[in-house]
């Protein structure tokens, strides 16, 4: 489901006139980048197992666990990627938003670190 969507996404990352060099460097580029983040997400998955017991009592999670094995529970499930689906407009959206903001406090935040310019003699 990541793929699918990071392949949505790079559909208008590399400009028309592309050389199949270029996309081929580009696939290989996302195919690296898609096996980091799924790499990632594998070892913060394996660390909910802990997260889980830490944060909810064992009657807790044999109830969560009874949901995800209801029919509403695996209709979810099922229905996550579609959710998901809807729900990227709204992030890509908000990051586009957040960007300029973000870009715009690192460069006060950078002016304001910056050392006084030294005063010229004479003047």
């Amino acid at each position: 489901q990541m793929k699918q969507m990071a392949d949505q996404m790079a559909v208008g990352a590399l400009p028309a006139q592309a050389t199949p060099e270029q996309r081929q460097k580009f696939e290989t580029f996302q195919n690296e980048v898609m096996e980091l983040s799924m790499n990632s997400a594998k070892a913060l998955i394996a660390q909910m197992d802990q997260i889980y017991a830490d944060v909810f009592s064992e009657a807790e999670l044999k109830a969560i666990k009874a949901f995800y094995l209801s029919p509403e529970g695996q209709s979810m499930i099922a229905k996550q990627p579609q959710v998901m689906q809807h729900l990227m407009p709204y992030v890509q959206q908000m990051q586009r938003d957040l960007m300029p903001k973000i870009q715009q406090l690192a460069r006060e935040m950078k002016a304001e670190a910056a050392p006084p310019a030294a005063a010229t003699p004479g003047k």
